[in-house]
């Protein structure tokens, strides 16, 4: 993202976002993490650490190699808030994520098989990793059974900010739509 003169400007244009096509980016889906509580509760650094704790766990659950944290980079709170094993099912699937205004979708490369697809309004956070997992973003969703889950996805190098950005793009213009729709329905009320 760049600011020029207060000005936000994203990487993609809007209307690849909105056209309900979306923006696509190659990725590999590492596995999940269930969340154990609601995000809503947390605050902003508590679910930046579930996502990179998530990232960690999955990382280290399908062999990637990291370096050991400090005690001191251990949050304890973490470890209460995510289960201890990563569902390591699609493990080291090559996906197609297909970040919109109305999803992020996993469609698998080989096949363009469907094996993830979160509403935009089910998803809660999306972080990158950091240090020694910045290839690496995460995002926190619910299933169709309103299970929370964080995923865990690796992107080629230097691309998670990208991904990121792209992720928080779709998200601000959703919250855009829907404070548009706001109005319109406050404003319809008012003219009744």
């Amino acid at each position: 993202m760049v600011n020029v003169d207060g000005d936000t400007r994203w990487i993609h244009s809007d209307t690849d976002l909105l056209s309900g096509h979306g923006v696509s980016y190659n990725v590999n889906y590492l596995g999940s993490v269930e969340v154990l509580c609601s995000m809503k509760t947390l605050d902003f650094d508590s679910r930046t650490r579930v996502a990179r704790d998530s990232i960690r766990l999955v990382c280290t659950a399908v062999g990637v190699s990291l370096r050991e944290r400090n005690k001191s980079d251990v949050s304890s709170n973490g470890q209460s808030m995510t289960a201890a094993q990563a569902n390591l099912t699609h493990s080291h699937t090559p996906v197609q994520l297909i970040i919109s205004t109305d999803a992020l979708v996993l469609k698998r490369s080989d096949d363009s098989q469907i094996i993830c697809s979160h509403r935009m309004e089910g998803i809660s956070f999306a972080s990158a990793g950091e240090h020694d997992t910045k290839d690496y973003i995460a995002y926190v969703a619910k299933d169709n059974m309103n299970k929370r889950a964080c995923h865990v996805l690796s992107c080629a190098s230097n691309e998670s900010l990208d991904v990121i950005t792209t992720i928080g793009q779709a998200f601000e213009l959703r919250y855009n739509e829907y404070v548009q729709t706001q109005r319109q329905v406050l404003q319809h009320q008012d003219e009744e």
